[in-house]
């Protein structure tokens, strides 16, 4: 309540544009919800006291909510990987960028610094995985990776052969959505 009023306080004494806070709101059922209220005064009497103002409340329960369950996520991740006799990645197709769990390196046997220099969406390094995949694995690879990207299907799902730090060959299946 008090970062409320003294919100609407510097608004009133023409220190904030506008009024803006968000707050819990107890409703008729008993229930709580999130709201955005924004206000402006839109006219002032003589004595330069508000006379009108005009905004708006928005219910961002559903904002706040999504907002509370990200810590726990973070949280559980870490976990889940560590848990997963997988490898998982998660490839910003824009940027380049692409994250890499520490699993890869011990499948591979490369260390996790070789792995990350990786960027396989940067132009500059085109093609860098393709020196890792068996030649034989190429086609079908980019295959598959092309007619998920193309929507053809679903999810990115191939089978092909990863060359490892030893020089042998270990089959991975890569699953992606």
């Amino acid at each position: 309540l008090k970062r409320c009023q003294d919100s609407f306080r510097l608004h009133c004494k023409r220190k904030a544009p506008t009024y803006s806070v968000e707050y819990r709101l107890r409703c008729a059922s008993g229930e709580y919800k999130w709201i955005y209220d924004r206000a402006k005064i839109v006219s002032w009497d003589a004595d330069g006291r508000p006379s009108r103002i005009v905004g708006t409340h928005c219910d961002i329960t559903a904002r706040k909510q999504a907002e509370e369950a990200v810590p726990l996520s973070q949280e559980r991740l870490p976990h889940a990987i560590e848990a997963t006799s997988d490898s998982i990645y998660d490839w910003n197709l824009s940027t380049g960028y692409i994250f890499f769990s520490p699993r890869l390196s011990e499948i591979t046997g490369y260390p996790m610094e070789a792995i990350d220099a990786l960027h396989l969406g940067d132009t500059r390094n085109a093609g860098a995985i393709d020196r890792y995949i068996h030649p034989d694995d190429l086609e079908r690879f980019h295959q598959a990776f092309f007619d998920h990207c193309t929507g053809k299907t679903p999810t990115h799902s191939v089978e092909y052969r990863l060359l490892c730090a030893t020089g042998e060959y270990k089959w991975i299946h890569d699953r992606a959505r």
